[in-house]
């Protein structure tokens, strides 16, 4: 899933040898028109704090977890009019990722994955200032090696994420959901598209697959994204703000 990468191509150290790449100051404007960011499972306890953590799509086996970071279609309530991520609170890692992006490659290739950079992402270029991407030998330099160790690390997750969704579509516990808010002025929102965990479900599981799940972590993904879909009233209360920072 690429959401906001415009224009990703495969990085190589011939074509990418004398790209640096500015993270002085984190911006995030390329994250502004969405209200919605995918997490992986690993997230849930840190994103439920501040964001209603859902699972995305109408399809129990197909659906991606994600956080909703906005009421409206295209409008991100933790983003300001100068990209910057609100009040420090916690940044998914598929927006800090960027603008890096692991890309399934051709079957046929040696390695299942290539590693990809936005080039349409201003902070990046050839003879700017800002970090290296490769040495004098046209090795990775350490920056690039950490973004690496990074995408490695999340790819993991990912599987792991997908794991656990395949797990609760087998057991048929998630279940389709609308969200309908009225905000101050009263205007009437509506978010669908998502589905959540059924609780009544949860609670009919059978012990084995209780105590399965307690040693793998599954439960305590379950619990923090239970306990996140209060946030939606924090999501609320952001939009006159918000409407305040973008003017």
């Amino acid at each position: 899933m690429l959401l906001f990468y415009q224009r990703p191509v495969a990085l190589n150290r011939q074509a990418h040898r004398d790209f640096r790449i500015r993270r002085s100051v984190a911006r995030y404007e390329f994250a502004a028109a969405t209200n919605s960011l995918p997490v992986v499972g690993a997230e849930f306890a840190r994103a439920a704090l501040e964001y209603p953590v859902v699972f995305a799509g109408t399809i129990a086996a197909q659906a991606l977890p994600a956080v909703l970071v906005g009421l409206r279609d295209a409008q991100n309530l933790f983003v300001d009019a100068e990209g910057h991520w609100l009040d420090g609170c916690y940044v998914p890692a598929f927006a800090r990722r960027y603008p890096f992006v692991l890309a399934q490659a051709d079957t046929a290739a040696a390695q299942p994955y290539t590693v990809c950079v936005d080039e349409a992402f201003d902070g990046i270029g050839p003879g700017q200032d800002g970090e290296a991407l490769f040495d004098e030998q046209g090795e990775p330099a350490r920056f690039l090696r950490e973004a690496l160790d990074f995408l490695r690390g999340y790819q993991q997750q990912l599987q792991a994420t997908h794991d656990f969704v395949q797990a609760l579509a087998e057991r048929e516990l998630l279940v389709q959901r609308s969200l309908h808010v009225t905000t101050a002025s009263g205007e009437a929102l509506r978010l669908d598209g998502f589905l959540v965990v059924d609780e009544q479900r949860l609670q009919g599981l059978d012990d084995a697959t209780v105590g399965a799940w307690l040693r793998n972590g599954y439960l305590a993904w379950i619990h923090a994204h239970l306990m996140s879909l209060g946030q939606t009233s924090a999501l609320l209360r952001r939009l006159p703000r918000h409407r305040e920072l973008s003017n």
